[in-house]
């Protein structure tokens, strides 16, 4: 799929510019060929970060970053993360949040384009239990009472959460938190509690950034 997107960026780039050639400056071609490199260029990003992360499934993160963690610039050290990367080209998905007592937290949700569409959480929608139904476009139906309907610009969706931790010593309230969030489909509401995967680990982290994998097939 990445390379797919790249072959976007390389067809607009190529087909686009030669096609108004005799009216444009070298300048305007320029802009033109940049224009089409940065709307196609999140498409990939947002491919590659997605790609390492498990479809239509919550994962959680357990602890803080250490110092040598990479995979992402300026990660917080005051949130614990949760994260999931979503398809609604079929259905609906359904988020349970449970109620966090007054706990902060913000759920961001993103488009393929990375722009936010909704952020549910403390500040937006209040801290009491809540379904979330993440909804993609062109989709038509009804959905359950008291369901909150987000719309996504895009099918594919990142899932980026954030909840307050207060030290080391608050992990097992935030991980309670964590673990009462559950991610159903449309057809499977209100589901069971799903089994949770292993936490992700933030500590120490080697592996491959998106960008710098984004680079390593453009170079090819």
């Amino acid at each position: 799929m990445m390379k797919s997107h790249l072959s976007v960026i390389v067809a607009l780039t190529l087909c686009i510019v030669p096609m108004a050639a005799q009216n444009l400056s070298p300048n305007e071609a320029k802009q033109i060929a940049e224009r089409a490199y940065v709307y196609a260029y999140p498409l990939v990003v947002m491919e590659a970060t997605g790609a390492a992360m498990p479809l239509n499934h919550l994962t959680h993160v357990a602890e803080f970053p250490d110092a040598k963690f990479r995979l992402i610039v300026r990660p917080n050290a005051d949130t614990l993360y949760s994260t999931a990367w979503l398809d609604v080209s079929k259905e609906p998905l359904l988020l349970h949040v449970p109620d966090s007592g007054g706990r902060f937290y913000l759920l961001q949700f993103m488009d393929a384009w990375t722009e936010t569409f909704a952020d549910p959480g403390k500040r937006t929608t209040g801290t009491s239990e809540a379904w979330y139904a993440i909804v993609g476009p062109g989709w038509s139906g009804s959905l359950p009472d008291h369901v909150v309907r987000l719309d996504s610009p895009t099918n594919h969706v990142w899932l980026l959460g954030r909840t307050q931790t207060n030290g080391a010593s608050d992990y097992d309230n935030v991980h309670t938190f964590q673990q009462g969030m559950r991610l159903v489909p449309l057809s499977e509401y209100p589901g069971k509690e799903a089994a949770q995967s292993p936490p992700m680990s933030m500590q120490h982290s080697t592996g491959v950034s998106p960008l710098d994998r984004v680079k390593s097939h453009a170079a090819r």
